[in-house]
């Protein structure tokens, strides 16, 4: 899928989307784990970059694998 397809989200948006504070976000964005898109003075993100991000903790955590 291209960025073309999906729409993107605010920070805010993202840290809506999962419970956590638009810091963390930034923070991931800022340390590479989260890839994103600087658009003016704004940073937008792919869902899809944010669910891949999250889904492997949740799996882990179903599994009773510990999570690094």
């Amino acid at each position: 899928m291209t960025v073309l397809n999906e729409k993107l989200i605010s920070i805010q948006q993202a840290a809506d989307l999962v419970g956590l504070q638009p810091k963390t976000i930034y923070n991931w964005t800022y340390e590479g784990k989260l890839p994103a898109f600087k658009i003016g003075r704004s940073k937008r993100i792919k869902p899809s970059d944010l669910e891949k991000l999250i889904t492997p903790a949740e799996s882990a955590e179903t599994y009773g694998k510990a999570v690094a």
